[in-house]
């Protein structure tokens, strides 16, 4: 035997408005989720779009970042070459003046070395003319050893 509430006859009009209602409730959440998409699309298009025409003004007007990066790397690398060969030139020059001042130094000394010794001679000269009475003589003697010496 069938059960009876299949064969009641207000069991089909319920039945009906449970399926119309099943398929409104779909159609409802069909229609939301198609309207939901489409506003994510839109969005999305509208980034995208916007990004796309940030970029393409902006290489346009000609401020390029990769030129710009591009540009400063070679300008970091050509300060570091200036920077080496200045410090090249920088070395390179000290130690000529180094050198230069090393070689002044040793004239200096030279001189000051060869004055103390025609000082030394001059007062040997002196001292010996002194013991022996000849003045005269040996002043010039010692004025022409000095003349001798210095040239």
């Amino acid at each position: 035997m069938a059960p009876e509430f299949a064969t009641s006859p207000a069991l089909p009009a319920r039945d009906y408005d449970a399926k119309r209602l099943v398929r409104e409730r779909l159609r409802a959440r069909k229609t939301r989720v198609r309207t939901l998409r489409k506003r994510i699309a839109a969005v999305l298009l509208a980034a995208f779009v916007a990004l796309w025409l940030g970029i393409y003004i902006q290489l346009v007007s000609g401020h390029d970042p990769s030129l710009v990066a591009s540009a400063a790397r070679k300008a970091t690398v050509a300060t570091t070459v200036s920077t080496r060969n200045t410090a090249s030139t920088t070395s390179t020059a000290a130690t000529a003046a180094a050198a230069a001042a090393k070689a002044a130094a040793a004239k200096a000394a030279a001189a000051t070395k060869a004055a103390a010794a025609q000082v030394a001679t001059a007062s040997a000269s002196t001292t010996a003319a002194t013991s022996t009475g000849t003045t005269g003589n040996t002043g010039s003697s010692s004025a022409t050893a000095v003349t001798t010496r210095s040239s």
